[in-house]
């Protein structure tokens, strides 16, 4: 399956990264971070059904699938061949309202 990465994220690896390298001063584990996130990614392209639905966690039917990568959650939609990479997200921040807005007013949150 082909693996595409949205603009936002590839925005949230390169700051995940700039991060790691710079704030917290670690050139090594920055790229640490890069491979593995790289290397999880491509796996669940190629493992169809690979990642965990948010139904499974949240009891939310919203298409998306994720990924663990350290401390930081790789978030997928499957679109027609393609594994599509949506974000990625700090896993103690807020990912449900970066990824859904204002979640009180959405529908399949009621």
């Amino acid at each position: 399956m082909k693996l595409v990465w949205s603009p936002a994220a590839l925005d949230d690896l390169k700051s995940a990264i700039d991060y790691i390298e710079f704030d917290l001063d670690s050139p090594m584990a920055a790229k640490r971070f890069y491979e593995s996130t790289l290397d999880k990614a491509h796996l669940f392209a190629n493992v169809l059904g690979s990642g965990i639905t948010l139904k499974t966690t949240r009891d939310i039917d919203t298409g998306y699938r994720y990924i663990v990568c350290g401390n930081w959650i790789l978030f997928f939609m499957i679109e027609e061949n393609q594994a599509l990479v949506v974000r990625l997200l700090y896993g103690r921040s807020d990912y449900m309202r970066t990824l859904f807005g204002d979640i009180d007013k959405v529908s399949y949150f009621k």
